[in-house]
């Protein structure tokens, strides 16, 4: 059986640790707040697009 972890947050820590942990055959699920992911690293354009 194959071990489940969630992962709180998608900022470059937790995406991070989502493929090592897949990598290394764990089932992940990344779940975060925000409906972009990257955390805090993500970018907009100029003009809000």
């Amino acid at each position: 059986m194959t071990e489940k972890i969630i992962i709180i947050g998608s900022g470059f820590g937790g995406l991070a640790a989502a493929a090592r942990l897949a990598a290394h055959g764990y089932e992940v699920d990344v779940f975060e707040k925000r409906d972009k992911l990257g955390g805090r690293a993500y970018s907009i354009g100029l003009g809000g697009k």
